[in-house]
């Protein structure tokens, strides 16, 4: 019997592998990449990668943040949890940023709240206290 356990288990994760559905979380790839500000006058690149991320400014100089993030996908809007281990500005670090983001015709739209604010931003738009970015992939 725990044979036959370890045959079935073994044939759905080589059938995943194949079909090229990542066993390791769905959804954690969508934001995998490089992605940089479409608004004039906002110089940031967002860089997600195995669950590290990272934000930097090239225009900013103490303007970078680095840490974990996840993602819960089942939620309208979907939402990013950002966790801050290091940084250019240090009363951020060890903090969380909590967000919701939206990819529509390979453009993502993020809206952050402040790290440490207890609640995720309502809608997309500034007047939600989150600073939103609208990114295209590198």
């Amino acid at each position: 019997m725990k044979e036959l356990k370890v045959l079935i288990l073994t044939g759905v994760i080589i059938t995943c592998f194949l079909s090229g559905v990542p066993t390791w979380g769905a959804g954690e790839t969508e934001l995998e990449g490089e992605w940089i500000s479409t608004v004039p006058g906002q110089d940031m690149v967002f860089t997600f990668s195995e669950k590290k991320f990272s934000i930097k400014s090239p225009s900013v100089q103490n303007y970078w943040y680095q840490g974990t993030f996840t993602l819960n996908t089942k939620t309208d809007p979907k939402r990013v949890d950002l966790a801050i281990k290091e940084g250019g500005i240090p009363q951020y670090i060890n903090r969380t940023s909590l967000g919701i983001y939206k990819i529509e015709n390979s453009a993502l739209t993020l809206a952050l709240k402040q790290p440490g604010a207890p609640d995720y931003p309502p809608s997309f738009e500034t007047t939600s206290g989150a600073i939103v970015f609208k990114l295209k992939k590198k």
